[in-house]
């Protein structure tokens, strides 16, 4: 199941470094013929990256539930402020 890990962590950092080639280009005026093929795979490997954090989720449910807070329950007492 580590395998999933690493996809996840290597689809994040494909999209992350060419959305922020993209950034580059757009703040700097370039327009490159390969622009647009970067802009193709910014997106599917997005999508991917969305998808393998969907399936993740779902597979480590349990583990992701202990992280949650408990609420604690207020006796009467507690809430009654005292002067």
């Amino acid at each position: 199941m580590r395998i999933w890990n690493i996809v996840l962590l290597i689809s994040f950092i494909i999209s992350v470094c060419i959305g922020l080639i993209l950034i580059g280009f757009r703040e700097f005026g370039l327009a490159t013929p390969f622009s647009l093929e970067m802009l193709f795979w910014h997106i599917e490997t997005g999508l991917a990256l969305l998808v393998i954090a969907v399936f993740h989720i779902v597979n480590y449910w349990k583990s992701f539930k202990k992280f949650r807070v408990k609420k604690r329950k207020t006796t009467k007492n507690a809430d009654k402020s005292t002067d």
